[in-house]
C-alpha cells in the first residue's frame, strides 16, 4: 500500500495528512486537530499516536 493509498483510506472529512522538510507524514483528526499517526521518513512502519484510534478492517487489507 502506498502512503497515498493508506491516507486515502482515512474517512477524508474527519482527516488530513501534514508532510513536513524532512519527508515524515502526519495524519490528523480534523474535528480535535489530534495527531492520529505519523510515518517518519527513514521507517516503514506507521506509529499510531492515538489510543482509541480504530482501523477499519478494509483499511488493514
Amino acid at each position: 500500500m502506498t502512503i497515498n493509498e493508506f491516507i486515502y483510506a482515512f474517512d477524508e472529512d474527519s482527516s488530513y495528512a501534514e508532510y513536513d522538510e524532512q519527508g515524515n507524514v502526519y495524519i490528523y483528526d480534523s474535528t480535535y486537530d489530534l495527531m492520529m499517526a505519523r510515518l517518519e521518513s527513514e521507517s516503514s512502519v506507521w506509529q499510531v499516536e492515538d489510543d482509541t484510534f480504530t482501523m477499519s478492517p478494509s483499511l488493514l487489507r
